[in-house]
């Protein structure tokens, strides 16, 4: 529970509000560029082409039954430790870390092996049902990458370095919205689009374990078996989040496939016009009561 407000001074008032505007500001500005990018990446690709994307990256959101949940527990257990020697803390990173790794790629072979069953029903056209596994497979590492991204959040958020995980995040935005301009301009197509997504995607997942790594040398990530023993003590609560976390992802984005199913890629891509501007002021809302 929060502290009752009379119970702050000041600073810590101020210190609240300041992490809570820094917070969602990542997310608030990739809201913005996305809604930007819509209109350019539509009228660039053709709507079959962008639907096809788009339903390869619902299926990478979908994949989240892959994620146990670890990120709340690494912000709580850094967080706690904040003030104390953070040798329990820095073993659970790892554990955590090394189990993320695991059920992240996990998740990305099966998104990439859900390209070829997947696109045969969407009603593609010959040139679109070459490239679909290509596709599927970029969503597979953008969804590794993210995973790793996350636990790296998690981490920062419990040093309470917010303005570093949203600078690397802004940076990601940015260059993820150039980098598609660029693309564009240059005649590329579906393939080179989803390769920048998945290469920009990748670049700030690896920045954000370095800063991690850099911010504090105990919590830098080494590869290792997970240990199953530190992360029992907090899989219940994990389960349940991500659980959570899960069931929202399905319910956001199994509309989308269905409707890529039955009337082809051109419907997903107006479906998920429609829910582009809701979507982002839920996370923008989401995000800033995170701080």
């Amino acid at each position: 529970l929060m502290p009752d407000s009379e119970t702050l001074d000041p600073s810590e008032r101020v210190r609240l509000m300041k992490d809570g505007l820094v917070n969602c500001s990542e997310f608030l500005l990739a809201g913005i560029l996305g809604v930007f990018m819509i209109p350019i990446l539509l009228r660039g690709l053709g709507a079959q082409a962008y639907g096809l994307w788009i339903g390869a990256m619902a299926v990478g959101v979908m994949a989240q039954i892959f994620d146990i949940g670890l990120d709340f527990s690494v912000t709580r257990e850094v967080a706690a430790d904040s003030g104390r020697e953070r040798k329990g803390a820095a073993g659970f990173v790892r554990a955590a870390a090394n189990a993320e790794l695991l059920f992240a790629a996990a998740g990305a072979a099966l998104i990439a092996a859900l390209g070829l069953p997947l696109s045969r029903g969407f009603h593609l056209s010959e040139e679109h049902q070459r490239v679909a596994p290509l596709i599927f497979a970029c969503a597979g590492i953008g969804y590794f990458a993210d995973r790793m991204m996350s636990l790296a959040a998690a981490v920062l958020t419990g040093l309470r370095r917010f303005d570093v995980v949203n600078k690397i995040g802004i940076t990601g935005a940015v260059l993820r919205a150039l980098g598609l301009l660029a693309v564009l301009t240059a005649g590329g197509g579906l393939p080179q689009v989803a390769a920048w997504q998945a290469a920009i995607t990748l670049a700030p997942a690896l920045a954000a374990l370095c800063a991690m790594g850099r911010i504090e040398p105990r919590y830098r990530f080494r590869l290792a078996a997970p240990s199953w023993d530190v992360l029992r003590p907090h899989l219940s609560t994990s389960f349940t989040a991500a659980g959570a976390l899960a069931i929202g992802g399905v319910y956001w984005q199994m509309p989308q496939l269905l409707l890529g199913l039955v009337g082809g890629t051109a419907w997903i891509a107006q479906y998920h016009i429609a829910q582009k501007f809701p979507m982002a002021v839920m996370a923008i809302t989401g995000r800033a009561g995170g701080a």
